[in-house]
């Protein structure tokens, strides 16, 4: 016996002129038929019937506008569009890129906007390096023009994986600043993930770092003095390189044996005083002059690169051993807690978190090779160490 279903017509039309619409009792849904005589068009499914209806609707009120000639461009159709979807969406990006901002005038506004709050210095320095970058790159272009493969191709080149992590994290800045402002209705860079960083602690010997200290004589003075005072705070007190630049010799107390680093030179914007050892001070009473920036940056590199070049390093085209990044710093560290094992301590120290100190600084280097690291001195007499440190 035949169900009664099985005696319904196969297909059921809703709607008797073009397009067509039918209902296909096999799939359950409704079909729209936009073809033509004259070829192009197509067929679309749709769940109810109200959908179909709609979608009939506007492709009537389309062909009277544009003409049956829409449904007939093979280009078009080769991606599945009429021409009418294409005229609409060339529209759509119009008017986007119409309302939007040059990259350029978009990056000043931010980085005045960003002057006017509480940043760091640094951070501003960061973000305005990298965004001038940015609008160099993509010199013209607005910012509802950029795409996610164009934040993509332009990350690629980062030299490592902080890098191309800070480059994102400002990239998301602009164009979050960029939808609020309603240049753009996308962020593209957040389409783009974050990188894995690998962190991997490399220390320096003391024989290395007395190699170091001794290559600042090749400088005259006093650059050879304000050279073995940076190489001391970063080495032996673990200060980063970007607050010696800003920190200024009236913080640093010899007598008391500490650095004050005032929150306009942290990195982090908070203040924190960083306790000297003897041999840091000692290195520290050689400098000629104590007055003024300790490691002014103006022509800083030059003077870095010259001192690495003759301890045995590779820069600039001179052969010789790799330079790690903060490997003075990572050194401190490292030593430090071989002798000290309290890195709540050493997080204070050096402006870090506890959480960050214990990620970064788990391997634990023998004593004597710490000992020996908080054991190099110039070469003076006491009394002399004395005299110089009043």
């Amino acid at each position: 016996m035949k169900s009664k279903t099985a005696s319904l017509p196969k297909r059921t039309l809703i709607r008797d002129s073009w397009p067509f619409v039918r209902y296909v009792r096999d799939s359950g849904r409704y079909q729209v038929d936009t073809r033509t005589k004259g070829g192009g068009g197509s067929r679309k499914w749709y769940a109810t019937q109200e959908q179909a209806l709609e979608a009939a609707r506007i492709a009537s009120e389309q062909k009277k506008e544009f003409g049956a000639a829409s449904y007939r461009n093979d280009g078009l159709a080769a991606f599945g569009w009429t021409v009418p979807q294409a005229i609409a969406f060339v529209i759509e990006h119009l008017r986007k890129t119409t309302a939007s901002k040059p990259i350029a005038s978009a990056v000043a506004a931010l980085l005045s906007l960003r002057a006017q709050e509480s940043c760091s210095a640094r951070y501003l320095e960061s973000l305005r390096y990298e965004l001038a970058r940015f609008a160099k790159t993509f010199d013209g272009k607005t910012l509802a023009e950029i795409k996610v493969s164009d934040i993509a191709n332009y990350l690629s080149d980062a030299a490592t994986a902080g890098a191309r992590n800070t480059r994102r994290k400002h990239l998301v800045t602009l164009f979050s600043f960029g939808v609020k402002e309603k240049w753009t209705s996308e962020n593209p860079a957040k389409e783009i993930g974050r990188l894995k960083e690998k962190f991997d602690v490399q220390t320096l010997t003391a024989e290395q770092m007395t190699r170091l200290l001794a290559s600042c004589d090749a400088l005259p003075e006093p650059a050879a003095g304000a050279m073995r005072a940076y190489i001391a705070l970063a080495g032996f007190a673990g200060i980063r390189p970007e607050e010696l630049h800003r920190l200024d010799w009236q913080d640093v107390n010899l007598p008391t044996g500490s650095a004050f680093i005032r929150a306009e030179v942290s990195k982090v914007a908070e203040a924190r005083a960083v306790p000297l050892s003897e041999n840091c001070k000692a290195w520290l009473a050689t400098s000629s002059t104590r007055s003024g920036l300790v490691a002014p940056k103006a022509g800083f590199r030059y003077r870095f690169d010259a001192v690495r070049a003759t301890a045995g390093y590779s820069v600039r085209g001179h052969e010789g051993e790799e330079w790690q990044s903060d490997v003075l710093r990572h050194s401190f560290a490292s030593y430090w807690l071989a002798i000290h094992k309290n890195r709540a301590e050493l997080a204070e120290h050096m402006g870090n978190s506890a959480k960050i100190i214990g990620k970064h600084y788990r391997r634990v280097l023998p004593l004597t090779e710490a000992q020996a690291w908080f054991e190099i001195f110039p070469a003076m007499d006491a009394e002399a160490k004395i005299l110089r440190i009043r």
